[in-house]
């Protein structure tokens, strides 16, 4: 893979003569990194004034620093801004599942009972302890907007609010019991195959036999003053193939019988720890989570781990440049179908695995309404089994996105990524792909925005062969009230295979509505579905659809102490129906923050 190595020093290069221009220019302009300016002032200063900007993603961030007052501080309209009782400023609107690089985050596939914890959105119901515990700050909030993993939308920050609430450092643990009712995921036309007996009979094979002549010696003579040898010829039977009577060989294949639906009361135990901090220049968010399911009744190896970790870092270094890096690593037993890079067409098959995902972004604005992110990015799988080690795999994509600001609604942006896919125990596989990218970042209103990318994806395999596909992806998100919330994430194009040669186009869809009942009480629901057509190198075609549900309720009975119940669906199904499927998990988990 050596002939990928010149995208990076090409990429490293052109960050590093951005940085050198605007040394040369001084780095003037007023509002906040990655958009263009109107008003006066600078953004981050400690002057008084204001500066209204469009950040990376398309959205508007406002910076307006006051005089510090005694008591509350009054916005540019006389009002304190309204703090959003979920967090959901958390992300950018139209990200799938909030800080979760993989798109949808707390999908039903999640680690079981718990829901990811690391990078998914955090509810915040208004009157809550977490929303009323800081005092308001002296300033404007500080909105930091950063891009998102491909696949998914960008994010959101605003200083006091949401998670930003919390302590710096904050951690907990909690145990739950739930019920699951296939734990080894059966499937639902599982039949039984029959003993069966093959015998063969191998008939009487007669003798093969042949008659040769031979000299013999006989005797000796005396002739000519000397004994001589006497020879006569006879006749010889050489025996070719002897005779062979006949044979019946039996063989019995034993029988397999039908898998039994697995049912078995789990019991959970986590740990998580979240590190947070937001300063005028820069941001940092950190979550770890790790803990292990015991099933009571499942046979074979009833023990499984878990564990996740995702981090932002966000650092403004000039009023024109922002860099940001993202990265998420977890370990999961059970497939999570909300991961862009999960391999649905392996399954639950797969056992055990390993995923992780990072990216770095360099934002420059280049004048009032034209910007440019360059961005790197990283992603590994990794299985357990033996049987699943040839769909180990790691990556790399190169991107370069380019954005002009229409108007206050609109944000046309032109995209090019360059990546590859090495599969380390099967190099047919591997591949390098090209995407060529248009669309729109667009805000309707307040509450409804969202992302468009339409194009096309080159597929070209080392090994030999091609192939092409339209390719999209498509966010939105609306919020409806203070305490409700809808999120959209849709994506079309080339997905993994699990054999080497075949092409897998899929659909990925995902739905996430969230509300807070009270200041106590709030519910999350999410939807994800998954569609693959696989097409192997002779032409046939196989469908699979997979639907993955969760609803879960939180309820707070103080600041540390908090209760969950949580219920998820899988159902797979394909056009062969033989490895298709029905789960449900039921799960009741109490929590404790330190």
């Amino acid at each position: 893979m050596m002939y990928h190595r010149p995208w990076i020093l090409l990429l490293l290069a052109g960050c590093s003569w951005a940085h050198v221009s605007l040394a040369q220019t001084g780095g003037t302009g007023g509002g906040d990194t990655g958009g263009g300016t109107t008003g006066s002032g600078a953004a981050g200063g400690g002057t008084t004034g204001s500066g209204t900007s469009a950040s990376p993603q398309g959205g508007t961030s406002t910076i307006t620093p006051s005089t510090p007052t005694t008591g509350d501080t009054t916005g540019t309209g006389g009002t304190a801004p309204k703090k959003d009782p979920f967090g959901f400023s958390e992300t950018t609107p139209g990200a799938a599942g909030g800080t979760s690089p993989f798109g949808t985050g707390g999908g039903a596939t999640t680690t079981f009972g718990a829901g990811s914890r690391a990078g998914t959105t955090s509810i915040v119901p208004a009157g809550s302890s977490e929303a009323t515990e800081t005092t308001q700050p002296k300033v404007q909030p500080t909105t930091y907007s950063a891009p998102g993993f491909y696949g998914s939308g960008g994010q959101t920050f605003t200083s006091g609010q949401g998670r930003f609430t919390r302590p710096r450092f904050r951690y907990g643990a909690s145990v739950g019991i739930g019920f699951d009712d296939n734990t080894l995921q059966t499937p639902t036309d599982s039949r039984e195959i029959p003993e069966q007996t093959f015998s063969q009979t191998i008939p009487e094979q007669p003798e093969i036999s042949t008659i040769v002549s031979q000299q013999q010696q006989t005797g000796v003579r005396f002739i000519g003053g000397a004994f001589r040898p006497v020879f006569q010829t006879v006749q010889r039977k050489v025996v070719l193939r002897p005779f062979q009577a006949q044979q019946v060989i039996t063989q019995t294949i034993p029988g397999v019988p039908a898998q039994e639906r697995n049912e078995s009361v789990v019991s959970n135990v986590n740990a998580h720890l979240d590190i947070q901090w937001a300063k005028q220049r820069s941001l940092f968010t950190f979550d770890l989570n790790i803990g292990g399911d015991y099933y009571w009744n499942r046979t074979g190896d009833p023990l499984e781990y878990n564990g996740s970790m995702a981090l932002v870092y966000l650092r403004k270094l000039t009023p024109r440049m922002q860099f940001t890096t993202s990265a998420s690593l977890s370990y999961q037993a059970q497939p999570d179908y909300s991961q862009l890079n999960f391999n649905s067409a392996l399954g639950s098959s797969g056992g055990s695995y390993f995923s992780g995902n990072a990216k770095v972004d360099l934002s420059y604005r280049w004048g009032s309404r034209f910007s440019t992110v360059s961005s790197i990015s990283a992603n590994a799988i990794s299985y357990e089994l033996e049987t699943s080690k040839l769909n180990d795999y790691w990556g790399a994509t190169l991107g370069q996105e380019f954005r002009y600001i229409w108007s206050p609604h609109y944000t046309w942006v032109g995209e090019l990524r360059y990546g590859f896919s090495d599969y380390l125990n099967d190099q047919n596989r591997s591949y390098s792909e090209v995407f060529l990218l248009l669309g729109t970042d667009w805000t309707w209103s307040r509450r409804l925005r969202g992302t468009i990318r339409l194009g096309e994806q080159l597929r070209k395999f080392d090994s030999g062969g091609s192939g092409t596909a339209p390719y999209g992806e498509v966010t939105a998100s609306y919020q409806s009230g203070a305490r409700s919330q809808f999120v959209a994430t849709t994506r079309y194009g080339f997905d993994q295979t699990a054999r080497a040669g075949d092409q897998n186009v899929s659909f990925r869809g995902s739905l996430r509505y969230a509300r807070a009942f009270s200041p106590r009480l709030s519910g999350d629901l999410s939807v994800n579905y998954v569609h693959n057509t696989i097409t192997s190198e002779l032409g046939t075609t196989d469908a699979t659809a997979i639907y993955d549900a969760s609803l879960s309720f939180d309820y707070k009975f103080s600041r540390r102490v908090s209760v969950n119940a949580r219920y998820s669906y899988t159902l797979r199904s394909s056009t062969t129906g033989t490895s298709d499927y029905d789960r449900s998990r039921l799960f009741f988990t109490g929590q404790y923050e330190f």
